[in-house]
């Protein structure tokens, strides 16, 4: 039976085929003579004429370390898709890979993938997702054999999905679901011994699976004989009892200094380390011998310790019912914190010496150097499983070889204690609650020792491993001492300001409390870490947070602290999609203390400052709240109770069976009905601040609240809520007040997509999503809806997902209004936020769609209405109001910020 091929692979096929033909034929492999002839035919077998004509390029200038000064050249950029260094025939590929992902991260745009070639293998990285090893390593003559792991070099298929062979997050979540299987099964056989008062403590177990770990880890990585963990447990299939005796005595040897002088154990090197020091050896069933078996058998080597043991740990303290949720900092993110704080500091020290250095003097400060980075620390005070410290130790290593080779090559006569590797895991230092997480950290380091040594060719003994109960410890960060460190990395917890006493207790947020008094608000969890990070003695920090870090009261308790007690942000990502499975967006924060920063690189662009909002202008931040704008903006209400809320119908019905019950029936407006105008609007019961046997005279709505939502408040921890449960939680007194003698009021959701504030009917009760504008002046709906005032919240708003949150205290009370206008002036201003305004509600009545809509799909069109409505009253906002020349392009927030310091000082 033939296999059906579709057209399009068999072509690419027999592309690959001639391919591998022709290079048989015509190349030797000499890089600079033959590369670009490769490529070009290479780039043939995917319906291109060559490299140029598909629109990539040779010999493209890399930028320096700096990002300043041109370092070489990439041999071939292809757009965005892949960045492809060719190397000579007899290179070994793996001597290359700190090259090539260094171009790749001074790529801007960077490419989806990287190439390593050396005329028979294809080495291919996805750095986005797996900075450590290739997904896929294909030789020259196998080319044909893989076509699919092709697709994303032909035209608009760069970002289709690839199942890579070498996809180590894969192979590595399926290795810790077999181990936690193993546990998980080690903890139910367990559970009636416990209730015996025989069993073992949750400790043990965990350190017990950790032992096995390093074992299989040990044989597949060349740390012990090859597979005799593994025939070790398979000589226990056909008696389980047996696995006792044989485990306790292979960890007795492990942890012993005096090696065997026979039997089965006598290639056992002795480990240390500590964690033989305890041995609890168990008694396995015929269940779990299988399991771990088979755990053995697996190979180990590609199991990436990085993202291992975050996992490993979620799922033990969380449960395996967790698994499909677990989340960890991906290699790409860890390494978006390690490369500006680390490792390009070293770079930058290196290259100096390399450039700035007479030759005769080299020798010593490469010397000096090799002394510095030997003494050079890291701290990670969250560590958890230690995937930040397994990475930093191993680019630590690269970075001392490449010092050994400089001082190598310009010594003479190099001294032996220089020219062998002494960067080791007594350097790297963490801190973590979680005593499990801080036990896998410790292993997790002295397997990346292991590697190290291995990819770099090292003559360094790995074994006995270093004994870290000194350097990894469990302590609360908030409350304990830090280590001395010149470096600090990281990923502190995510918990949201507002969720810190429900999920840590109150006796733990009081405390936090007390220990910190400046804190004020409700801050996120991890401001605490950028703070004490701010006030250790390392120079240099780096930490990821989620990004509602750059707005608010978090802001001004970590980056803001950060600036004004002397640190510079010198590297930032705004904002991003976190890599795990959590719903969450991140920021990361690259900041230094002392020196000044050579230059500020934001969202991978240079720039020429970067602000405590992580934006590359004017830091507003600071601006003060102008006594005009008090008072004038408002939460609304919060109804506490869903029972308030009625139909239309039953409205209707209520005031005809009563006209009295019109006083108490109003229309309400939420965040959502704000969007979508055309929606069905909502009516709600509003007895205000009435008495109860004023509200109790209107039957039908008091006997509604009664039934809804009384039993919901009897339960309510707050005493007024419950005593008063006819009234909303927050009646917001102040807004109705201000509402008063208003025609109408100007409202944006809190949470929006689009800053966009629009005209609302009086008779309608705003809710707690809304920020409402206690005004019916359209001159100040005009420079609400302006450009001036969008830039302006842009830069002063909360954060949610990909959205904005309109907060009163920084978007409007901040903003300079110039409330005294000539009339001849506001006059200019209203009919243009009239038209505006009116035409935004009725083609969103008209056609049924929401405000998001309607901006998402003309707001940049310039033919549009809205365009051009939007692009007269940016115009005149500008010019008439503020007296400045307009330039669609700017960006005000300056002038504003200059205009706000005047108005507060004259105030």
């Amino acid at each position: 039976m033939t296999l059906y091929i579709p057209e399009e692979k068999r072509r690419r096929i027999d592309k690959l085929n001639e391919f591998v033909a022709w290079a048989g034929t015509h190349i030797k492999g000499d890089e600079r003579a033959e590369a670009q002839s490769f490529l070009n035919r290479f780039f043939q077998c995917f319906g291109y004429d060559g490299v140029l004509e598909a629109g990539g390029r040779f010999e493209v200038p890399v930028k320096g370390a700096s990002l300043q000064d041109n370092k070489g050249f990439f041999d071939c950029l292809f757009e965005d898709v892949v960045l492809i260094e060719m190397k000579s025939i007899d290179k070994s590929l793996s001597k290359y890979y700190p090259q090539l992902r260094q171009y790749w991260m001074q790529s801007i745009p960077k490419p989806k993938y990287a190439i390593l070639c050396n005329f028979k293998e294809f080495w291919i990285y996805d750095f986005h997702t797996q900075m450590e090893e290739p997904v896929q390593k294909i030789d020259l003559v196998d080319l044909p054999k893989h076509p699919e792991k092709w697709v994303f070099m032909e035209k608009g298929k760069a970002s289709q999905n690839i199942d890579w062979d070498l996809n180590l997050e894969k192979i590595t979540k399926k290795t810790v679901e077999d181990l936690y299987a193993f546990y998980d099964s080690l903890v139910l056989s367990n559970e009636p011994k416990q209730k015996r008062g025989e069993g073992l403590s949750t400790e043990d177990l965990q350190h017990f699976v950790l032992q096995c770990m390093l074992c299989m880890f040990a044989e597949d990585i060349g740390l012990m004989p090859a597979h005799f963990f593994t025939d070790l447990i398979g000589n226990c299939l056909e008696k389980p009892t047996q696995s006792y005796d044989y485990m306790k005595a292979l960890f007795d040897q492990m942890d012993s200094e005096t090696p065997a002088r026979g039997g089965n154990y006598k290639d056992i090197p002795y480990f240390n380390g500590g964690l033989f020091a305890k041995r609890i050896p168990i008694e396995l069933n015929e269940d779990q011998v299988r399991r771990l078996h088979l755990l053995a058998k697996q190979d180990w080597r590609p199991v990436r310790p990085s993202i291992f043991g975050t996992i490993f740990e979620r799922m033990i303290c969380q449960g395996k019912r967790h698994a499909g949720g677990v989340h960890y900092t991906s290699e790409a993110d860890i390494f978006q914190i390690l490369q500006p704080t680390v490792i390009q500091y070293w770079q930058e020290k290196i290259m100096l010496v390399q450039d700035e250095t007479p030759p005769a003097e080299q020798s010593q400060a490469y010397k000096a150097l090799l002394e510095e980075i030997r003494a050079y620390r890291i701290l990670d005070p969250a560590c958890g499983s230690g995937n930040f410290l397994y990475m930093a130790f191993i680019e630590l290593k690269r970075l001392e070889k490449t010092l050994i080779e400089a001082y190598t090559a310009s010594s003479p006569t190099p001294e032996e204690a220089y020219t062998h590797s002494s960067v080791n895991s007594k350097q790297f230092f963490g801190l973590d609650v979680n005593h499990f997480a801080v036990e896998l950290a410790k292993l997790t380091l002295e397997i990346g020792r292991k590697k190290a040594v291995d990819e770099l060719h090292l003559d360094e003994k790995v074994l006995p491993l270093n004994n870290l109960e000194s350097n990894v410890l469990c302590a609360d960060a908030l409350f304990s001492d830090w280590p001395d460190a010149d470096a600090i990395i990281g990923n502190p917890p995510f918990i949201g300001g507002k969720k810190i006493r429900s999920e840590l207790g109150d006796t733990y947020a009081e405390n936090l409390r007390m220990k910190y008094p400046e804190v004020k608000g409700p801050v996120d969890f991890c401001t605490y870490w950028f703070r004490k990070a701010q006030d250790h003695t390392a120079t240099r920090c780096g930490l990821v947070a989620t990004d509602s870090i750059r707005h608010n009261v978090s802001r001004t308790a970590s980056l803001n602290y950060i600036v004004e007690t002397g640190g510079v942000i010198h590297n930032a990502i705004r904002s991003q999609k976190w890599s795990g499975e959590a719903n969450v967006y991140v920021s990361l924060v690259n900041w230094q203390k002392k020196e000044a920063p050579k230059y500020f690189v934001l969202d991978e662009e240079i720039v020429s400052s970067i602000n405590t909002s992580l934006k590359n202008e004017c830091d507003i931040s600071n601006a003060k709240r102008l006594s005009p704008n008090l008072n004038k903006s408002f939460q609304g209400i919060v109804l506490g109770g869903k029972g308030f809320i009625i139909s239309e119908k039953e409205a209707e019905e209520w005031i005809q069976t009563d006209p009295r019950n019109k006083e108490v029936i109003r229309l309400m407006i939420h965040g959502y009905g704000l969007i979508e105008r055309h929606s069905i609007p909502s009516w709600v019961i509003d007895f205000n601040d009435l008495s109860i046997e004023m509200a109790s005279q209107y039957t039908k709505p008091f006997q509604r609240i009664k039934s809804l939502v009384k039993p919901e408040r009897d339960l309510n921890n707050r005493k007024i809520r419950k005593d008063y449960w006819w009234h909303y939680s927050e009646k917001v007194p102040a807004l109705r007040k201000a509402l008063k003698d208003l025609n109408c009021y100007y409202a944006i959701p809190k949470a929006t997509k689009q800053v966009a504030i629009q005209k609302v009917p009086i008779e309608y009760l705003p809710t707690a999503d809304l920020a409402v504008i206690a005004c019916d002046d359209d001159y100040i709906l005009g420079v609400l809806n302006s450009s001036v005032h969008r830039d302006w919240v842009l830069a002063q708003c909360g954060v949610i997902g990909t959205g904005v949150r309109y907060t009163n205290t920084t978007c409007f009370e901040t903003f300079p209004f110039l409330w005294d206008a000539p009339e001849t002036v506001k006059n200019k201003i209203r009919p243009l936020a009239q038209a505006l305004d009116e035409f935004r509600l009725n083609y969103m009545l008209e056609h049924k769609i929401g405000i998001t809509t309607l901006y998402n799909q003309f707001f940049h069109e310039e033919t549009s209405q809205l365009f051009k409505l939007h692009a007269k009253l940016d115009k005149a906002v500008c010019e008439s109001v503020y007296g400045w020349d307009y330039d669609a392009s700017k960006n005000y927030n300056e002038a504003l910020f200059h205009l706000n310091q005047q108005l507060a000082s004259a105030e």
